[in-house]
């Protein structure tokens, strides 16, 4: 029976893979396994699987497991002007060496507003234009040349940002953003990280004003094949509301405040504070 006759009763489960690799297929007529076998999408996009095969005669499902992701950094770079899109933030594959610090002021009053994303109700869902907001002040934008070969991006993003504030407490998020040959930029998946719980949920800790502190931002999952011509971005922010609710700046309980504060937020990216994107990125 030919491979794609098979993979036409293929099931892409998990549990399946879980079970295969820990129970009796191998003891009951067994598999055949096949590395990175490249598989045409509708589109025709291939993408790389790992294959459990039955042997012929047996009835056991095809198993189409994904390849394992590689984490890649991707670095922030800018000449210290990176609020949006036109200013000279860059993302690259190698450090920045001696790149000026970019910085902004958060205003919990005039917070940066959700667009598109991980939400249910009150605000754009799913995927949005990001072409706007990314106009703010209180947003910065690194952006990476135009891809000449095809990227998969699939599983767990994660933010390593070195930042500081002239606050004692406050947030920075992270956002990953495809963009297209005709600049429209849309949202793939965010994160927000508190600084008072930066190493804890359990113990709050304050940050020292002017203090460069390394964060940790979860942006949960993706799965997104960057096309040849489109671009990989990232936004920095502290705010992402009502997404996210704001915080006022103060480093006091949070209900117990009557005002807001402003903050000025510096981010780092030199050879010392290299901030950085983690993206599972799918061999091909």
């Amino acid at each position: 029976m030919k491979t794609t006759s098979k993979l036409r009763r293929a099931f892409v489960l998990a549990a399946l893979f879980f079970c295969v690799t820990t129970s009796g297929h191998s003891r009951e007529g067994g598999f055949t396994f096949q590395k990175n076998v490249m598989i045409a999408m509708s589109d025709g996009t291939e993408l790389a699987a790992n294959l459990f095969l039955p042997k012929e005669g047996e009835s056991f499902p095809t198993i189409l497991m994904r390849t394992p992701y590689q984490y890649t950094p991707w670095y922030l770079h800018s000449d210290g002007d990176a609020k949006n899109p036109d200013g000279s933030g860059a993302l690259k594959l190698v450090k920045s060496k001696a790149g000026k610090v970019d910085a902004f002021v958060y205003d919990p009053s005039d917070p940066a507003p959700t667009m598109g994303g991980n939400n249910l109700v009150a605000t754009p869902i799913g995927p949005y234009d990001q072409s706007e907001v990314e106009q703010r002040d209180d947003i910065l934008v690194y952006t990476s040349e135009s891809l000449k070969q095809a990227v998969e991006v699939t599983g767990p993003v994660k933010m390593v940002l070195y930042a500081a504030t002239t606050a004692k407490d406050t947030d920075f998020t992270a956002k990953l953003v495809d963009v297209h040959p005709d600049g429209k930029a849309y949202n793939l998946c965010d994160g927000i990280i508190r600084a008072r719980w930066r190493n804890s949920r359990s113990k709050a800790e304050l940050v020292k004003p002017g203090e460069i502190v390394k964060y940790e931002i979860d942006l949960w999952v993706t799965s997104n094949w960057f096309k040849v011509g489109h671009k990989i971005r990232v936004e920095i922010s502290s705010s992402n509301f009502p997404r996210f609710d704001r915080n006022p700046n103060s480093g006091d309980p949070f209900g117990a405040d009557t005002e807001v504060f402003k903050a000025t937020q510096s981010i780092h990216h030199d050879e010392k504070y290299s901030s950085h994107i983690l993206l599972p990125i799918i061999p091909r």
